[in-house]
């Protein structure tokens, strides 16, 4: 399984804020083994402390009720403008593209599994703005304000994340050595384990992503873990062009 914590031994300092106590308690505890150092928790903004030993890095907001997740990040913006904003949340259709335009770097469905969650994190420290769902989203409404939105923000996804409908474009190969990444499988292990050479694995990563418009392996994981099912790819033979 792809190793988040050994990306890096620094710690990030993350802020939590979730009305619902089992959810908020529940992040609390995955992080628990992660470098996201959890130096804050509340239900609310207004319950965050005046003044915190340091300044977060990493802020997560859980909530469905659009005014108040726009607010909230408001605040954090405000209060810690270099901070990276992560809404979670259970609504789909246009909301995560209204969180996007509010103010998130990132809007994921809170039914994505751990691994996908700390790829996320870790991709919304970067400069990127992304969407993850395990799920395909409900068609937004078609009212002109939500099109043209939606139009904008799909524009700034394609720009700055560029993890579009990829995977018809990726051959069996190159989902092969997705999934080998998807498990934390360096150029070395992926070329034992396809029979082909180290300098192989390496065109095909580097075709995979200019394909997604990736930047780097954890982008390309990320939209993996959430868009491909990279098992249905177990039975093919190894060599495979």
């Amino acid at each position: 399984m792809y190793n988040t914590k050994a990306k890096s031994a620094s710690e990030v300092p993350t802020i939590l804020i979730e009305a619902k106590s089992h959810l908020r308690e529940g992040l609390a505890k995955c992080l628990e083994t992660t470098h996201f150092h959890v130096i804050a928790s509340c239900s609310a903004f207004g319950e965050l402390p005046s003044s915190l030993d340091q300044s977060p890095e990493l802020i997560v907001v859980g909530g469905d009720d659009i005014a108040v997740v726009t607010r909230v990040l408001q605040d954090c913006r405000e209060r810690y403008p270099a901070a990276r904003r992560v809404v979670l949340s259970d609504r789909d259709g246009a909301y995560p593209m209204e969180m996007l335009g509010a103010g998130a770097h990132a809007c994921l469905g809170r039914d994505v599994t751990v691994e996908a969650l700390l790829l996320s994190f870790e991709l919304a420290l970067s400069s990127a703005s992304f969407i993850c769902r395990s799920s395909p989203p409900i068609a937004p409404t078609h009212s002109a304000e939500n099109q043209r939105n939606r139009k904008i923000t799909e524009t700034q996804i394609s720009d700055e994340v560029g993890l579009g409908r990829v995977s018809h474009s990726l051959s069996k190969t190159e989902i092969a050595v997705l999934e080998c990444l998807v498990q934390g499988d360096s150029n070395k292990v992926i070329a034992r384990k396809r029979q082909i050479t180290e300098a192989t694995v390496k065109v095909h990563i580097k075709s995979i992503l200019r394909k997604m418009r990736a930047a780097n392996r954890t982008q390309a994981v990320v939209w993996a873990m959430t868009n491909l099912d990279t098992k249905a790819i177990s039975d093919e033979p190894p060599n495979a062009a």
